[in-house]
């Protein structure tokens, strides 16, 4: 091993940093956690005392917490624990009481409970932070996708160069021999089973986005061709376990969110495949997949919430199978050979040999909470030839915490496909625009499936889970009722018609008698919104904004509501949006600037959510970065003094600049949210452009000149600068905006406040 393998494990939080810097919080945890699974050796760790090495894991989530405190530390301080968090609090909790319970010191409690919190408890903390964020489930899951695409090469030099990349880099050839003649690949993991296991949830990831067209392109290729590449590199591996899972997996999405793109493309497939390997594979076999065909055809049939449900089920029930009996080995290794043929039926034999042996001898001693270790050698006594045999997660959990840790670290990895089954509804597992949630619970779920067979540790599998755990949160549940109803529509037809005759009191009463109405009928929530929406614009066109934030609230609360009940709903996603911005537009007015920045950012999650369903939709896209823009404006010009937050303006405007980088508007917020994080020299930079993209008809860029050039030495030019704007003011005379007045008195101030410095 060389210095190079120490230094980009000690360097990785650092590096963490630079990707939230450049990235955001979000997406530069989920490329921090992915790059290090990929990039650093799991061989390497650096010794601390009385703790868990200073390895990849802890490299990885020490970067995700700085980075979240850095960049986006109030999520955490808004963070509430629910109670499907209990099963991941228990998995970090159990491994101390376990190991002070069965006698051992308190250093080893300590490091047993370090140990889970950052393989286990951190990555699903991050996950659970970020579950309400619009388009975080998509992120992820083109991020695993990504992955997916670098490692391929990766893969392919290893397979036909036949030479370690770990031992090329950091110094630790890893040979792991030959199989069907091909080289086994290992990467960076700890042998070649984890590394198809993981490549092969990637390829999950990608082929969950192409079925619901999720991503159109990749680099400018389509994306259909990088999913293929990600399939290709997994088969590469060759490693059968982690094939059929795979293939289990994307049968999984066909049946799902692939209903509509593949049709019966599987079963026809699979028919062709069997006929022709028939002579090969047997009678048993072809009847076998004969039967198994049948069965894809039924299970098409079936509702897609129900083949979820029962494949999250398929696991605690082999878990209760196997700890309770009910099925005996002997009938549940015919049932392998039936299907897997003797050479994996030889080698499960083995394993569930030594099982067997365990599981009586931990119900029988210490059932809850097992000893909390096997340093002992305990256990290996249980073993026919004295030491060890078992490498599935399930067994060493069992053994080493007992029923409590088994049942909360796969009440952690089984609950959230329940959950999300649960609360969407039947239609939207076939609808494409939620492919990346679909993909994402095919990656758990088949990992899930895995950890019968075998033990790896992947923080982006906690992190996944926690994502999933609280999605239906925010959610939702229900049936969203009729849209739009019909009578709604002519009431609120008449109270136009009088506010447009110049009747707007009688407008106000006709909408209170239809409120009244429409609050009656529980079915009618819809149009109740609408009513609302409609009081409240009359409210607010007469002079009384105070009495209209009420009915908007009302309204807001409503289209909450059917927005959750039907997430693939995008009016009643584009409807919360805009009943959010006019809130906070009138909340900015009266100057309660905290609550508008508050319902900004709803209705900001609103936009990214509609942004992210439609990739291709420019409208939607400028309507995020609109969004993007104007919170950021408020939160570093409009607000008062406790409310400003200029570095979370700054990423928001940089991200709208990004979007619409030909948007003068967006170029002076980035100017003002500059000039409030205390940057006068790139606020002069970004206004700069402004001025490039078109003349300033508004005057907001002499507004924010007059400071940005008084902070740089330069009181005449700020002078000239506030000589136009006050000619500008004057041209607009009474109908000059309030906010551009404000701006001109605090331009002033600012330069009185250079000239003052310059002359001291």
């Amino acid at each position: 091993m060389n210095q190079i393998a120490i230094v980009a494990m000690l360097a990785w939080p650092v590096v963490t940093l630079g990707l939230c810097a450049r990235l955001g919080a979000w997406r530069g945890v989920i490329a921090s956690y992915l790059a290090s699974h990929v990039l650093l050796s799991a061989r390497v760790g650096v010794p601390l005392a009385g703790l868990p090495d200073f390895d990849k894991y802890m490299a990885a989530n020490l970067g995700a917490l700085i980075g979240i405190l850095v960049f986006d530390g109030g999520r955490l301080g808004a963070f509430r624990p629910r109670w499907y968090d209990g099963f991941a609090i228990a998995v970090c909790l159990t491994p101390p009481v376990a190991t002070m319970a069965g006698g051992l010191p308190f250093w080893d409690a300590v490091s047993a409970c370090s140990d889970a919190v950052l393989r286990w408890g951190v990555p699903y903390l991050v996950g659970r932070l970020y579950a309400a964020r619009p388009g975080a489930s998509r992120d992820l899951a083109v991020g695993m996708a990504v992955c997916g695409v670098l490692m391929a090469p990766l893969i392919a030099f290893e397979v036909l160069g036949r030479q370690s990349i770990s031992g090329l880099i950091y110094g630790i050839p890893v040979r792991t021999g030959f199989k069907y003649g091909l080289y086994n690949p290992v990467l960076m993991a700890r042998n070649s089973l984890e590394l198809n296991l993981w490549v092969s949830l990637t390829g999950l990831s990608a082929f969950a986005l192409w079925c619901g067209r999720s991503v159109r392109s990749l680099w400018g290729v389509p994306f259909g061709f990088w999913t293929a590449v990600v399939l290709a590199a997994a088969i590469l591996c060759h490693q059968s376990a982690a094939v059929g899972l795979l293939l289990l997996g994307c049968f999984l999405l066909s049946l799902t969110v692939g209903k509509q793109r593949l049709g019966s493309v599987p079963e026809v497939i699979a028919l062709a495949a069997v006929v022709a390997l028939a002579p090969k594979l047997g009678g048993r076999f072809t009847l076998l997949g004969l039967a198994m065909i049948a069965g894809m055809r039924y299970l098409r049939d079936l509702q897609s919430r129900r083949l979820l449900i029962g494949m999250a089920l398929v696991t605690p029930i082999f878990l209760v199978i196997r700890l309770t009996k009910i099925v005996s080995t002997q009938i549940l290794l015919s049932l392998a050979y039936m299907l897997l043929g003797w050479e994996r039926t030889y080698s499960l034999s083995f394993r569930w040999d030594t099982e067997d042996r365990i599981i009586p001898y931990v119900l029988g001693n210490r059932p809850l909470l097992s000893w909390g270790t096997m340093a002992d050698g305990r256990f290996d006594k249980l073993s026919l030839h004295g030491r060890q045999l078992v490498d599935s997660q399930w067994i060493i959990q069992f053994e080493l915490y007992g029923l409590i840790g088994l049942a909360a670290l796969y009440g952690m990895l089984c609950l959230p496909p329940l959950l999300v089954a649960r609360r969407y509804p039947p239609r939207a597992w076939t609808d494409p625009g939620n492919a990346a949630v679909a993909g994402l619970l095919a990656v758990l779920l088949v990992f899930t499936l895995d950890s019968t067979l075998n033990a790896y540790v992947m923080p982006p599998i906690p992190l996944i889970a926690g994502l999933l755990m609280a999605l239906p949160a925010s959610v939702g549940a229900g049936s969203p009722g009729p849209r739009r109803e019909e009578p709604v529509d002519r009431e609120l037809e008449r109270v136009e018609r009088l506010a447009i005759s110049g009747r707007p009191r009688e407008a106000e009463a006709a909408c209170r008698r239809l409120i009244a109405a429409r609050a009656q009928a529980p079915a009618g929530q819809a149009g109740l919104a609408d009513a609302c929406d409609r009081l409240a614009d009359l409210l607010e066109a007469l002079g009384r904004p105070e009495e209209a934030e009420a009915p908007r609230r009302r309204a807001l609360g409503l289209r909450a509501a059917l927005a959750a009940a039907d997430p693939a709903d995008p009016v009643g996603r584009q409807t919360l949006a805009e009943c959010g911005e006019r809130l906070a537009r009138n909340l900015a007015r009266r100057g309660r600037f905290a609550s508008a920045a508050e319902i900004r950012g709803i209705a900001l999650e609103q936009r990214a959510a509609l942004a992210a369903a439609a990739p291709d939709d420019a409208e939607a896209l400028i309507r995020y970065a609109d969004g993007l823009n104007d919170l950021a404006w408020l939160l570093a010009v409009s607000a008062g003094p406790a409310a400003r937050d200029p570095r979370r303006a700054v990423a928001m405007a940089e991200q709208a600049a990004r979007l619409g980088p030909d948007r003068k508007a967006y170029w002076n917020t980035l100017a003002a949210c500059y000039r409030a994080a205390g940057d006068p020299r790139l606020a002069y930079e970004a206004l700069a452009r402004s001025l490039r993209l078109g003349p300033d008809v508004s005057g907001y860029d002499d507004a924010l000149l007059v400071p940005i050039l008084a902070e740089l030495g330069d009181p005449d030019g700020a002078s000239r600068a506030l000589a136009r704007l006050d000619a500008r003011l004057a041209a607009l005379g009474s109908s000059a905006p309030p906010a551009l007045a404000w701006l001109r008195d605090e331009a002033e101030a600012a330069l009185r406040s250079g000239s003052t410095a310059g002359a001291t």
